[in-house]
Protein backbone atom coordinates (compact mmCIF):
# COMPACT_ATOMS: atom_id res chain seq x y z
CA UNK A 1 0.00 0.00 0.00
CA UNK A 2 1.35 3.12 -1.24
CA UNK A 3 1.34 6.66 0.83
CA UNK A 4 -0.41 9.50 0.02
CA UNK A 5 1.33 11.56 -2.73
CA UNK A 6 2.13 15.01 -0.87
CA UNK A 7 1.29 18.56 -2.45
CA UNK A 8 4.08 19.94 -4.11
CA UNK A 9 5.71 22.74 -2.33
CA UNK A 10 6.30 25.77 -4.21
CA UNK A 11 8.19 28.74 -2.69
CA UNK A 12 7.84 32.23 -4.37
CA UNK A 13 10.25 34.54 -3.86
CA UNK A 14 9.71 38.15 -4.23
CA UNK A 15 10.61 41.99 -2.56
CA UNK A 16 7.17 43.47 -2.96
CA UNK A 17 5.61 44.65 0.55
CA UNK A 18 2.54 45.55 -0.32
CA UNK A 19 -0.75 42.93 -1.17
CA UNK A 20 0.15 40.85 -4.60
CA UNK A 21 -2.95 40.42 -6.67
CA UNK A 22 -1.47 38.00 -8.80
CA UNK A 23 0.14 35.86 -6.06
CA UNK A 24 -3.84 36.54 -3.96
CA UNK A 25 -5.18 34.82 -6.78
CA UNK A 26 -2.83 31.77 -7.11
CA UNK A 27 -3.91 31.11 -3.43
CA UNK A 28 -7.45 31.27 -4.16
CA UNK A 29 -7.72 29.24 -7.08
CA UNK A 30 -4.50 26.83 -6.88
CA UNK A 31 -5.57 23.02 -5.72
CA UNK A 32 -4.68 22.19 -2.06
CA UNK A 33 -4.07 19.02 -2.41
CA UNK A 34 -1.86 19.42 -5.76
CA UNK A 35 0.43 22.17 -4.85
CA UNK A 36 1.36 24.38 -1.33
CA UNK A 37 2.26 27.85 -2.02
CA UNK A 38 4.74 29.58 0.30
CA UNK A 39 5.62 33.09 -0.05
CA UNK A 40 9.12 34.85 1.14
CA UNK A 41 9.58 38.96 0.32
CA UNK A 42 13.73 40.71 0.95
CA UNK A 43 11.22 43.55 2.23
CA UNK A 44 9.45 44.57 5.45
CA UNK A 45 6.37 42.99 6.85
CA UNK A 46 3.54 44.28 5.55
CA UNK A 47 0.30 43.24 3.91
CA UNK A 48 2.16 41.07 1.05
CA UNK A 49 2.63 38.88 4.37
CA UNK A 50 -0.70 39.37 5.83
CA UNK A 51 -2.87 39.20 2.78
CA UNK A 52 -1.42 35.66 2.04
CA UNK A 53 -1.47 34.43 5.58
CA UNK A 54 -5.09 34.78 5.57
CA UNK A 55 -5.43 33.08 1.89
CA UNK A 56 -3.55 30.32 4.27
CA UNK A 57 -0.41 30.71 2.69
CA UNK A 58 3.08 30.47 5.04
CA UNK A 59 5.07 34.10 4.59
CA UNK A 60 7.96 35.27 5.34
CA UNK A 61 9.61 38.90 5.22
CA UNK A 62 13.66 39.45 5.41
CA UNK A 63 13.82 42.65 5.79
CA UNK A 64 16.83 42.83 3.49
CA UNK A 65 16.66 46.54 3.13
CA UNK A 66 20.17 46.72 1.50
CA UNK A 67 22.78 44.60 -1.09
CA UNK A 68 24.57 44.52 2.65
CA UNK A 69 22.00 42.54 3.83
CA UNK A 70 21.75 39.82 0.93
CA UNK A 71 24.40 38.09 2.36
CA UNK A 72 22.19 36.95 5.38
CA UNK A 73 19.51 36.91 3.36
CA UNK A 74 20.89 34.22 0.91
CA UNK A 75 21.70 31.87 4.52
CA UNK A 76 17.98 32.50 6.07
CA UNK A 77 16.61 31.40 2.59
CA UNK A 78 18.39 28.52 1.75
CA UNK A 79 17.53 27.75 5.96
CA UNK A 80 14.13 27.79 5.11
CA UNK A 81 13.97 25.93 1.98
CA UNK A 82 15.59 23.24 3.52
CA UNK A 83 13.35 23.42 6.73
CA UNK A 84 10.38 23.60 4.78
CA UNK A 85 11.17 20.88 2.15
CA UNK A 86 10.60 23.20 -0.83
CA UNK A 87 10.87 21.10 -4.35
CA UNK A 88 10.60 24.73 -6.83
CA UNK A 89 11.59 27.94 -6.20
CA UNK A 90 9.46 31.07 -8.41
CA UNK A 91 11.27 34.14 -8.39
CA UNK A 92 10.08 37.36 -9.45
CA UNK A 93 12.32 40.17 -9.92
CA UNK A 94 15.62 41.18 -10.56
CA UNK A 95 17.37 41.12 -7.42
CA UNK A 96 15.34 38.47 -5.65
CA UNK A 97 16.53 36.14 -8.57
CA UNK A 98 19.63 36.74 -8.37
CA UNK A 99 19.86 35.43 -5.02
CA UNK A 100 17.06 32.85 -5.18
CA UNK A 101 19.31 31.01 -8.20
CA UNK A 102 22.49 31.21 -5.45
CA UNK A 103 19.76 29.51 -3.17
CA UNK A 104 18.19 27.23 -5.64
CA UNK A 105 22.21 25.91 -6.53
CA UNK A 106 23.15 25.76 -3.02
CA UNK A 107 19.88 22.95 -1.93
CA UNK A 108 19.77 21.59 -5.08
CA UNK A 109 16.70 22.94 -6.03
CA UNK A 110 14.73 23.88 -9.64
CA UNK A 111 14.11 27.42 -9.87
CA UNK A 112 11.58 29.18 -12.11
CA UNK A 113 12.26 32.70 -13.25
CA UNK A 114 9.48 34.80 -13.68
CA UNK A 115 10.54 37.87 -16.22
CA UNK A 116 8.15 40.54 -15.59
CA UNK A 117 6.97 43.10 -18.33
CA UNK A 118 8.84 40.59 -20.56
CA UNK A 119 10.12 43.32 -23.12
CA UNK A 120 10.84 45.79 -20.64
CA UNK A 121 14.78 44.95 -20.75
CA UNK A 122 15.09 45.71 -23.79
CA UNK A 123 13.82 49.07 -23.34
CA UNK A 124 16.19 50.12 -20.74
CA UNK A 125 19.08 52.32 -21.44
CA UNK A 126 22.45 50.62 -22.83
CA UNK A 127 24.37 50.26 -19.72
CA UNK A 128 25.16 48.38 -16.67
CA UNK A 129 21.35 47.40 -15.41
CA UNK A 130 20.32 46.08 -19.09
CA UNK A 131 23.42 43.85 -19.40
CA UNK A 132 23.19 42.37 -15.89
CA UNK A 133 19.34 41.52 -17.03
CA UNK A 134 20.62 40.27 -20.49
CA UNK A 135 23.24 37.93 -19.33
CA UNK A 136 20.64 36.90 -16.99
CA UNK A 137 18.32 36.16 -19.11
CA UNK A 138 20.97 33.91 -21.68
CA UNK A 139 22.13 31.74 -18.28
CA UNK A 140 18.52 30.84 -17.19
CA UNK A 141 16.57 30.61 -20.93
CA UNK A 142 20.04 29.07 -22.81
CA UNK A 143 22.30 27.83 -20.47
CA UNK A 144 24.99 30.09 -21.06
CA UNK A 145 26.41 31.25 -17.68
CA UNK A 146 28.28 34.60 -17.53
CA UNK A 147 31.70 34.82 -17.38
CA UNK A 148 31.71 37.71 -15.49
CA UNK A 149 29.51 40.56 -14.57
CA UNK A 150 29.75 44.39 -14.10
CA UNK A 151 29.31 45.83 -10.69
CA UNK A 152 29.26 49.67 -10.27
CA UNK A 153 29.75 51.71 -7.11
CA UNK A 154 28.46 55.43 -7.50
CA UNK A 155 27.98 56.65 -4.08
CA UNK A 156 30.50 59.10 -1.89
CA UNK A 157 33.92 58.86 -3.66
CA UNK A 158 35.40 58.04 -6.50
CA UNK A 159 32.78 56.05 -8.98
CA UNK A 160 34.17 52.83 -10.08
CA UNK A 161 33.24 50.11 -12.11
CA UNK A 162 34.60 46.19 -11.71
CA UNK A 163 33.81 43.18 -13.40
CA UNK A 164 32.41 40.16 -10.88
CA UNK A 165 33.73 36.95 -12.11
CA UNK A 166 32.62 33.71 -11.91
CA UNK A 167 34.47 31.20 -9.47
CA UNK A 168 37.47 30.34 -9.06
CA UNK A 169 38.18 33.41 -11.08
CA UNK A 170 38.58 36.86 -10.09
CA UNK A 171 38.95 40.73 -11.42
CA UNK A 172 43.22 40.85 -12.18
CA UNK A 173 44.33 44.71 -12.90
CA UNK A 174 46.21 44.73 -16.14
CA UNK A 175 48.72 47.10 -13.93
CA UNK A 176 48.24 50.15 -16.52
CA UNK A 177 44.98 51.30 -17.29
CA UNK A 178 42.65 53.81 -14.59
CA UNK A 179 42.35 51.57 -11.77
CA UNK A 180 38.86 52.65 -11.17
CA UNK A 181 37.41 51.47 -14.43
CA UNK A 182 36.34 47.89 -15.20
CA UNK A 183 38.12 48.06 -19.05
CA UNK A 184 41.25 47.82 -16.92
CA UNK A 185 40.16 44.39 -15.56
CA UNK A 186 40.36 40.58 -16.73
CA UNK A 187 38.95 37.43 -14.96
CA UNK A 188 42.03 35.44 -14.35
CA UNK A 189 42.43 31.75 -12.19
CA UNK A 190 44.84 32.79 -9.94
CA UNK A 191 45.81 31.09 -5.95
CA UNK A 192 43.71 31.99 -2.58
CA UNK A 193 46.94 33.41 -1.37
CA UNK A 194 47.35 35.41 -4.43
CA UNK A 195 43.96 37.27 -4.00
CA UNK A 196 44.82 37.40 0.10
CA UNK A 197 47.62 39.87 -0.73
CA UNK A 198 44.97 42.57 -2.55
CA UNK A 199 46.55 42.84 -5.80
CA UNK A 200 43.40 41.93 -7.77
CA UNK A 201 42.23 45.06 -6.98
CA UNK A 202 45.04 47.07 -8.10
CA UNK A 203 44.30 49.53 -5.57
Amino acid sequence: MTGARRPLRVLHVTAVETSNYFLNNLARFTSREDVQLLAVTLGRPGSFVTDLEALGVRSWAMTALGRWSYPRAVLRLWQLVRRESVDILHLHLFEPTVLGLVVAALAGRPAIVTRHHSDAVHRLPVGLKRSAYSALERWVEGGIAPDSLLASHSGPGVARTRPVCSHPKIAVYDGRGDINSASSYSCQERGLGWALNGRQSGD
